[in-house]
């Protein structure tokens, strides 16, 4: 192979290389971003999550992201909440409790519903 044909794959090589780190590319894991209406247009959603074992190390529990969860329903979120639940440490009780609240739109209400949230107002303001 002659020099210039290796310094120009290499060439084309590195520009390839140079492009594709640049890219942006799309995932689940990105947020939806939209500019946040008025108070009067949103609406807080909230699901309780349990889980994990107290004395099971392997059952950790991870509870989902509230807001990829809802983002990937197609429902842009605002702000979200967390409010811990107290759980008991016998080996049968879970490890973790706490209802998720998230901001959204009130047109998003009923979709919203469709994947196990309810419409519930957070017990606090932060």
């Amino acid at each position: 192979m002659s020099v210039i044909l290796r310094k120009a794959i290499g060439f084309w090589f590195a520009a390839a290389l140079i492009v594709f780190a640049t890219c942006q590319v799309p995932s689940d894991l990105d947020y939806l971003e939209e500019v946040r209406p008025p108070d009067d247009q949103l609406t807080w959603v909230a699901k309780l999550y349990v889980g994990g074992w107290q004395c099971d190390p392997a059952g950790i529990f991870i509870p989902p992201d509230t807001k990829r969860l809802l983002n990937q329903a197609g429902i842009p979120v605002f702000e979200t909440k967390i409010e811990p639940h107290p759980v008991c440490a016998a080996c049968t009780c879970p490890s973790y409790a706490a209802t998720h609240y998230a901001l959204i739109k009130k047109e998003h209400l009923t979709r919203a519903e469709k994947i196990g949230f309810e419409q519930k107002d957070p017990p606090f303001e932060n």
